[in-house]
């Protein structure tokens, strides 16, 4: 734990926390992420990054908008089948996390 004074002049404690998350869950997160609202599928988007850059994408949208992200973009946005091809190959990626759980 460390205090840093923030953008706005603010000194705030900074903490690591570490939260449990499912392949699945990092898949949503990402896909949440703003780069990523400019691809007609997802897909061709997460394909293009490895795996270190696909934690960064839901990393930096748990840390902005918190577990409350708005996951209905994903619905809106893309087709059923887009988001299980995104959620497939993202399991591939991360083999170490329980996808089912």
């Amino acid at each position: 734990m460390r205090s840093k004074i923030c953008e706005d002049g603010v000194r705030r404690i900074l903490a690591k926390v570490e939260v449990p998350v499912t392949s699945r869950e990092i898949a949503t997160y990402a896909m949440c992420h703003d780069s990523l609202q400019e691809y007609a599928n997802p897909l061709h988007g997460i394909e293009k990054l490895n795996k270190r850059q696909v934690f960064l994408l839901a990393k930096d949208v748990l840390r902005e908008r918190g577990t409350m992200a708005p996951k209905e973009i994903m619905q809106q946005r893309w087709k059923e089948k887009q988001i299980n091809d995104v959620y497939t190959f993202v399991k591939a990626q991360f083999p170490e996390c329980d996808f089912d759980a």
